[in-house]
């Protein structure tokens, strides 16, 4: 790794008082950024990383959960979540990538949401093993 992980987050425990305690508990030396006022919270949340991550806790929770899908619920389920995930979800990252000109969707290094964006799309192939199919952005993240 390129030096320690850097969490930027309120000087205060909140949601990420447990990623602290993980990290520590799996001996991981960190660092922290931490904001005390507005503008420097507004200047984080412009880099767009927790919105991209958010959204895609959208999607993950409904393919997470198609397993538990009724029987005569489940092809209607897995035609809907593949539907959304082809028209309204992967079409905006893949617009991202595009507009973004980088590797990465924010930055130009590897990022949380860059992980959360594989995971999903592994969790989608293993529902579809060609959902990726005109996304040839996505396709190249997913082979890097």
């Amino acid at each position: 790794m390129a030096g320690k992980p850097k969490l930027h987050y309120f000087n205060g425990r909140g949601r990420m008082e447990s990623i602290r305690w993980l990290l520590a508990a799996a001996g991981v030396e960190f660092e922290e950024e931490l904001f005390e006022t507005r503008e420097e919270f507004e200047k984080l949340i412009q880099e767009m990383i927790d919105m991209y991550v958010e959204a895609l806790k959208d999607l993950s929770d409904m393919i997470m959960f198609f397993p538990l899908s009724l029987p005569r619920e489940k092809a209607m389920n897995l035609e809907y979540i593949l539907q959304r995930a082809t028209t309204r979800f992967f079409p905006v990252y893949e617009k991202a990538l595009r507009d973004h000109g980088q590797d990465f969707l924010v930055g130009n290094r590897l990022s949380w949401a860059d992980i959360q964006l594989l995971e999903v799309i592994l969790m989608a192939e293993e529902c579809k093993p060609s959902v990726l199919t005109g996304f040839p952005l996505l396709q190249a993240m997913l082979s890097k």
